[in-house]
């Protein structure tokens, strides 16, 4: 794993990082493997639905995904390299899997409105947070970014559809990008959908899982509303999560 690791953060926002990396990486899977998760996501995302799964790389979490039952999944990363070596190695045995050469942050360029029931975001959404800057107040572009595959995904995903992420990021500062600027939780009028968290355990050493789960469907103002399932690394959260302690200017 050392021997990929980028002298800056910054480059892993670089398609050329990526192929270079999944031209000789077997396969990486980032915070949590399938197995972590699955109880959880039984929950809410059932095998006939149709998933997206957003900057898959080689990760083995979407191949263990259809083993445990979930054949309608479409996998989806920038990089050609790692979706044709992917495509290569799986297709004949999992022929359901589909693998697509596409930009997370254009979603609305590849698929058709309502196309997926559940998208999943497996650290993706951090590879464009790796050059944000202040997480007090993030750059402009880290933002635009953000937006955009937020809105993407919101294009895509059919009503009370649901969106998973499983993020480093604490929930104070990601909820920013997951809601739309100026947007305050628990709902978000710009990506329809709600937004809540609470802890459910360590997942290994660091790792801790947050669950935000946002359906309302007995409520008709939001029957079209989509649900949110957000599971991040927690530590030090109580911290972040209280206003009070943003550092001030000396």
């Amino acid at each position: 794993m050392t021997e990929y690791l980028p002298e800056d953060n910054r480059t892993y926002k670089e398609k050329g990082y990526w192929d270079s990396r999944f031209d000789s990486e077997e396969s990486y899977d980032w915070l949590a493997r399938y197995e972590n998760v699955a109880e959880l996501l039984a929950k809410y995302v059932r095998p006939s639905d149709r998933i997206l799964m957003v900057g898959c790389g080689n990760s083995t979490f979407s191949i263990d995904m259809y083993k445990a039952g979930f054949h309608n999944i479409t996998n989806i990363d920038f990089s050609k390299v790692v979706i044709e070596r992917m495509s290569a190695k799986y297709s004949e045995e999992m022929p359901e899997m589909k693998w697509l050469e596409a930009d997370m942050t254009k979603l609305r360029e590849v698929f058709m409105p309502n196309s997926f029931d559940v998208v999943i975001d497996k650290a993706a959404m951090d590879a464009l947070m790796c050059d944000e800057g202040d997480v007090w107040s993030p750059s402009e572009a880290v933002i635009e970014q953000a937006s955009a595959m937020c809105s993407g995904i919101t294009s895509v995903l059919v009503p009370q559809g649901t969106f998973v992420q499983i993020s480093f990021a604490q929930p104070h500062f990601r909820k920013r990008f997951l809601l739309g600027e100026g947007e305050q939780a628990p709902s978000s009028t710009v990506y329809g959908w709600d937004y809540s968290y609470h802890n459910i355990g360590a997942l290994a050493s660091r790792l801790h899982l947050l669950i935000e789960i946002t359906n309302y469907p007995t409520a008709s103002a939001r029957r079209d509303w989509s649900g949110l399932l957000f599971l991040c690394d927690a530590e030090d959260q109580q911290k972040v999560d209280d206003p009070q302690t943003r550092p001030t200017s000396q």
